[in-house]
């Protein structure tokens, strides 16, 4: 699943409509296009599973990342303001991104071997912050296997932003 194949799609489907409606605008066609536009449309959006929220250079920032940070930081910081978090999570994001970007373009790279051990570290603390398996699976109403597999890609761009801070710093 690639998230741009929704903008891809929809893209698409308002050029070729577009180009219908120049052909056909008073024809009879007409409406029978508007209708077929609104139900592709529709059945596009039906099938979207996620959303971008913004980009920095070559580099997405998912909805689903964003709520997945912020479940994160709350399940770690006590206290914290939930009204304000989401900002700061958000704004952290960002300023990660663009030391990816950076990263990227510096050819920083990171061992395939150190992101899995700190995978399974970063899971087996969530495990114990919650206590087992179970409840973390229904804390974040996922299985251990799905909150892995969206973790991998954060564990990774993290050690390459802690990478790419000790060479600027």
């Amino acid at each position: 699943y690639s998230p741009l194949s929704f903008l891809d799609i929809y893209i698409s489907v308002a050029k070729s409509t577009m180009q219908f409606f120049k052909r056909n605008f008073f024809g009879t066609n007409f409406f029978v296009a508007l209708f077929a536009t609104f139900f592709s449309y529709n059945s596009v959006q039906a099938q979207l599973i996620d959303k971008i929220i913004a980009k920095v250079d070559g580099e997405i920032i998912l909805k689903s990342e964003l709520e997945l940070t912020y479940l994160q930081y709350l399940s770690s910081a006590e206290g914290a303001n939930p009204e304000t978090v989401k900002c700061k999570v958000l704004e952290s994001l960002l300023m990660n991104k663009l030391l990816v970007a950076k990263a990227e373009i510096d050819s920083i790279t990171v061992d395939k071997d150190q992101v899995e051990r700190e995978l399974n570290d970063r899971m087996n603390y969530f495990i114990q912050s919650v206590g087992t398996e179970k409840k973390l699976e229904e804390y974040y109403g996922k299985t251990l296997d799905q909150l892995k597999s969206e973790l991998k890609k954060q564990v990774k761009e993290q050690l390459i932003i802690k990478k790419m801070q000790r060479t600027i710093i």
